[in-house]
């Protein structure tokens, strides 16, 4: 699992605990479909995950149920699944989607539909 934290202005790592700041959690496959994604569904997901650690539930959309967990977030032709634990305050990504390129990601990811 691929740990990425929020940087702080002095360059100290804010830690999960105690702060606002979710920490992003990406597993190496989804890691590896995220890196191939086109240069703009790339820009596109890393700023909506980035938004997502200071504020996950104003920066996304319930996907299903509402359960306060799964979560969604999009923007232009790229969308991506993520878990909410809001006791270890991490945001974890399940799925990555795009519509770019060939209309496919790699096969380790499933559509969202």
């Amino acid at each position: 699992m691929i740990d990425y934290s929020v940087r702080v202005a002095g360059g100290s790592v804010c830690a999960a605990r105690g702060r606002d700041t979710y920490q992003l959690r990406l597993g190496p496959a989804l890691h590896d479909i995220y890196l191939a994604l086109p240069d703009a569904s790339r820009r596109n997901l890393a700023g909506c995950l980035v938004d997502m650690l200071s504020d996950p539930f104003a920066h996304s959309t319930p996907y299903g149920v509402d359960d306060g967990t799964v979560r969604s977030v999009a923007h232009g032709l790229v969308a991506a699944l993520v878990l909410v634990g809001q006791e270890t305050m991490t945001v974890t990504v399940v799925q990555i989607s795009c519509a770019e390129g060939n209309g496919r990601t790699p096969d380790s990811s499933q559509p969202l539909l």
